[in-house]
C-alpha cells in the first residue's frame, strides 16, 4: 500500500531472484505520496545488467491491484524478463491508474 514494493532485481552479471507470495488475500493499492513509485511485485534486469529476471509467483484466494499498483517482471538490460504466474482461486481484481 502506498507505494510499498516486494521485488528482486539484478544489476550485473547473473540472473534475478524469483518472488513469490501465497496468502490468503494480496492487496497492491496507491503510489507514494509523491508520486516516484507504485505499489508493486516485480522482477527485473536493470540497464547495463546481464542476466535473466526471475518469476514472479501469487498464489491467493483474492488478488486485488487497485490505484496505479501493478505485477510485472521486466528487462532494461541484456536477458529475458521472468514469467508471471497468478492463481487466484476465488477472485482477481485490476481498477484504477496512478494518478499522473
Amino acid at each position: 500500500t502506498d507505494g510499498a514494493q516486494l521485488s528482486s532485481s539484478t544489476f550485473g552479471i547473473g540472473d534475478g531472484g524469483n518472488v513469490a507470495i501465497t496468502a490468503e488475500r494480496v492487496l497492491l493499492n496507491g503510489v507514494r505520496a509523491d508520486e516516484r513509485g507504485a505499489s508493486a511485485v516485480y522482477s527485473r534486469v536493470e540497464q547495463g545488467a546481464r542476466g535473466n529476471g526471475g518469476v514472479v509467483q501469487i498464489f491467493t484466494k483474492v488478488l486485488e491491484v487497485n490505484n496505479g499498483a501493478a505485477i510485472s517482471s521486466e528487462t532494461n538490460g541484456n536477458g529475458s524478463a521472468g514469467n508471471v504466474f497468478i492463481e487466484a482461486s476465488e477472485r482477481a481484481t485490476f481498477d484504477g491508474s496512478s494518478p499522473s
